[in-house]
């Protein structure tokens, strides 16, 4: 996603501590246990008229303890053909009062970026920090365009993740340059200054004012434009601006040449229906085209000729969306890119317009009023499915001038079902024969039947080797993977095992059949500060059955459970049929929001779901059984005393 400027931003390179450290203040002792803090930190932006910029960063940051050491090393992220580092400088002013500058300077590649980036990393190596030391650090930067020449775009949030005790943020603009700001969920507003011929937006914090540290502790936060405190800044007013520059970027980028006419007719030959031709046309790109991973902020969202894509075989989202387009516009099929933005960012105009917000892009294809969504790089789904990596995501589809913004539908439930079955034949000892099916939800399914089709011998044979090992003892006797060669049906794994320990007597009793899962355990926090997001829905059923051995009777089997709330739905059931008992559930956890005022009712709901559902058999051995079965022991015992002295008698002779 965009750069994302957070007031304390640049935190971890860039905070201030003065060479001379003064009296500790309440401050200081406030944080007296923190690994590093930040003592200051500014930066200001400077944008030109051309939409070129110029950022000065300074801070300074004191280290407290040993785990703080490893901040001696300084991360810049930058362009080759926009950025020009102007100034690069770091030193360490160690507890003796003496001043050292950095080491040294490295100039990376950045990892899993590929051949297309322009984006390296100066790495600043600091050997000398201590702890007590006071990293100093500052940078100036030359850029010559953001994402869209002639534009600026940023979105600064307001929430720190780490103690500061001053910070400065500054933009400036030519005056008479369309600049706009909007505030989401904040009221914090920026000193506005008129000062030689520019217009100059200032923040200024002092210790902590925007620290928060339920920010910082808390998970499963909501999407960020729901919640948090931000500024947007833009030189665009309306987002059709940002549809119609990127509407532009793809008609250049998807000229249909010969050669993409012709790989388009050859790999759509004899299939007549749409859906059947935006199908191998998909799976061809997906196929045969090497997926380069670069994020649409390191690289705009200006894709490279289709020509060049078809040619190199390789390149990112946006390439592969081109290529596409391209190849169905060439057999007559209308086609457009389509801007994702995550969920977990949210709506993105509920910001200003910030091609920054989108990480992915995709395709559409319109069919008598209706979308239809398809994504190269994901396989599994047809033509008219929304995968899970999408589901709920924000789209803004550029089918027009304005273009048309709206969020994704999730996933059908029945996708995002698991099914469990076990058959479990239990001994007088403890072990037991197990039959168990798994029917996988659909992206499991996906990425399990992929990784099965891609493992070599040696890891199939490793995979089997530990499931052997799971037996603790036991042995793997079969196992099956039905399903493997649909490509868009569920993924079904049946195993057979014998297992010797899987209920470990207690003299003449045994336990088993608790599910042993603590629901409450994952949400400590007594209380929290912003919504608890449960992002993903899903269910889970479950049918078990055990067969009791001969000369047991149960004494109990779990009691029937049929909870339901805004969050979680939870049913089961016990059946007893003969020597065989039945356990069925049915767990639907729901995707929503949580307020702070509800989250300890959400608490006492998880732990009573807790309590109910974590009971277990317990059966017991007959005392006839126990008898007959310590007269076998002695039995058996005279009949080998007696076969010894047989045999030695017999050696005799």
């Amino acid at each position: 996603m965009k750069k994302l400027f957070f007031i304390c931003a640049l935190l971890w390179c860039t905070e201030l501590c003065f060479a001379e450290a003064p009296a500790p203040d309440a401050w200081d002792k406030k944080h007296a246990d923190e690994t590093s803090v930040v003592l200051y930190t500014s930066t200001q932006v400077a944008v030109n008229s051309d939409g070129s910029y110029t950022q000065r960063s300074h801070w300074k940051k004191r280290i407290q303890n040993e785990l703080g050491k490893d901040e001696g090393e300084i991360s810049v992220v930058y362009n080759k053909k926009r950025d020009i580092l102007k100034k690069l400088d770091a030193t360490i002013t160690t507890p003796d009062g003496k001043k050292h500058r950095y080491e040294k300077i490295q100039d990376l590649d950045i990892d899993g970026i590929g051949s297309y980036s322009d984006y390296r990393r100066k790495i600043i190596s600091m050997p000398q920090v201590v702890v007590g030391s006071v990293i100093e650090f500052e940078m100036e930067r030359f850029t010559s365009q953001d994402m869209i020449k002639g534009h600026h775009f940023e979105l600064i949030t307001h929430l720190d993740t780490v103690p500061s005790k001053e910070q400065l943020l500054s933009f400036s603009f030519p005056e008479g340059m369309p600049v706009y700001l909007k505030y989401l969920n904040t009221d914090k507003r920026p000193a506005i200054e008129h000062k030689n011929g520019r217009i100059i937006y200032r923040w200024v914090v002092h210790e902590d004012g925007d620290y928060d540290e339920a920010y910082e502790k808390e998970e499963r936060l909501p999407p960020a434009n729901d919640f948090m405190q931000l500024t947007s800044i833009s030189t665009m007013k309306d987002w059709s601006e940002v549809a119609r520059w990127v509407r532009g970027e793809f008609l250049k980028a998807t000229i249909v040449t010969p050669e993409i006419e012709a790989e388009a007719r050859e790999i759509t030959e004899g299939k007549t229906s749409i859906l059947d031709r935006v199908m191998a046309v998909k799976d061809w790109i997906h196929d045969n085209l090497r997926y380069i991973a670069m994020n649409t902020d390191e690289h705009d969202l200006t894709p490279h000729p289709a020509s060049e894509i078809l040619k190199n075989k390789f390149g990112d989202c946006k390439d592969q969306a081109a290529l596409l387009i391209a190849m169905l516009s060439a057999i007559g099929i209308e086609a457009y890119p389509v801007l994702v933005c995550p969920e977990e960012v949210g709506a993105f105009w509920k910001v200003l317009p910030d091609p920054g917000m989108f990480d992915h892009v995709i395709v559409v294809v319109k069919q008598n009023g209706r979308y239809y969504f398809v994504d190269p790089q994901i396989e599994g789904y047809r033509f008219d499915e929304i995968p899970a990596s999408l589901q709920c995501a924000y789209v803004f589809i550029l089918d027009g001038p304005q273009g048309k913004m709206m969020q994704l539908p999730a996933v059908k439930l029945e996708d995002r079902t698991e099914t469990i079955k076990a058959k479990t034949q239990l001994n007088p000892d403890g072990s037991v024969v197990q039959d168990s099916e798994f029917i996988l939800a659909r992206e499991d399914s996906i990425s399990e039947k992929k990784r099965f089709k891609l493992a070599t011998e040696s890891q199939k044979k490793q995979f089997l080797e530990m499931m052997d090992n799971s037996t603790q003892g036991g042995r793997l006797v079969s196992y099956d993977f039905i399903g493997l060669d649909d490509p868009y049906g569920l993924l079904t794994v049946r195993f057979k095992m014998e297992k010797p320990h899987y209920v470990r007597p207690l003299g003449p009793f045994m336990v088993f059949g608790s599910s042993g899962v603590s629901w409450s355990s994952d949400f400590v926090d007594k209380s929290r500060k912003y919504p608890l997001w449960l992002s993903g829905e899903s269910v889970t059923t479950k049918n078990c059955e055990y067969i009791i051995p001969a000369g047991f009777r149960v004494l109990y089997v779990p009691k029937d459970i049929d909870l339901k709330s805004p969050w979680i739905d939870v049913r089961a059931s016990s059946q007893r049929r003969g020597r065989t008992i039945v356990l069925q559930s049915r767990v639907h956890l729901k995707k929503g929001i949580i307020s702070p005022q509800r989250y300890e009712e959400f608490k006492k709901f998880l732990v009573k779901i807790d309590e109910l559902s974590n009971e277990a058999i317990l059966i017991k051995r007959s005392k006839f059984l126990t008898w007959f079965q310590g007269t076998q022991k002695w039995f058996g015992d005279i009949i080998r005393r007696v076969s010894k002295a047989l045999y030695e008698t017999h050696c005799k002779i």
